[in-house]
């Protein structure tokens, strides 16, 4: 099972505390989770890690608390037994822009920020449970199936553009 996928599945509960570290020449905290680069919107691409235990990260030694995130994700799937053997399900899931108290955000909170975004497509496997069937919205009746397939997942970071701008 892919670590992307493993993520998805709880990601509502991990976005609620997002750190940002500073490019490679920095460690990950022990905690970090969704490690990788995320390119802004400014051209600028930063090595940035989740972290379950911290609303701030880390950009060249300056605090960075990020005002806002977002998570999406795009299942193509081929059931592999049972009775559905062979049906393509296509799923997904797109969380609202949210803030580090994982609610929602207006639009006004995200004036003089930029976003940066990590992407991913993986490869993945796994049987349907209640769970994926409750956040992907996928069709019950797949249940205990094992599905294969792909994964196309994107995790949306807002950042104070100021911060960046120290960079």
């Amino acid at each position: 099972m892919s670590r992307l996928r493993n993520v998805s599945v709880t990601v509502l509960s991990v976005l609620a505390g997002l750190a940002l570290v500073a490019p490679s020449a920095q460690a990950a905290p022990p905690s970090a989770q969704l490690d990788g680069t995320y390119t802004c919107s400014t051209g600028q691409s930063y090595v940035v890690y989740v972290s379950e235990h911290s609303l701030v990260g880390y950009i060249d030694g300056r605090g960075v608390a990020p005002r806002a995130f977002q998570f999406t994700s795009q299942l193509s799937l081929e059931v592999q037994d049972g009775p559905y053997a062979g049906d393509v399900i296509t799923a997904g899931v797109e969380s609202p822009v949210a803030g580090p108290n994982n609610k929602p955000v207006r639009e006004v909170a995200l004036q003089g920020t930029t976003t940066c975004v990590q992407t991913a497509v993986e490869e993945v496997e796994f049987v349907v449970g209640q769970e994926e069937v409750e956040f992907f919205g996928i069709d019950p009746k797949y249940l205990g199936s094992t599905v294969s397939g792909t994964e196309d997942a994107s995790i949306t970071v807002y950042v104070t553009s100021r911060m960046l701008d120290h960079r």
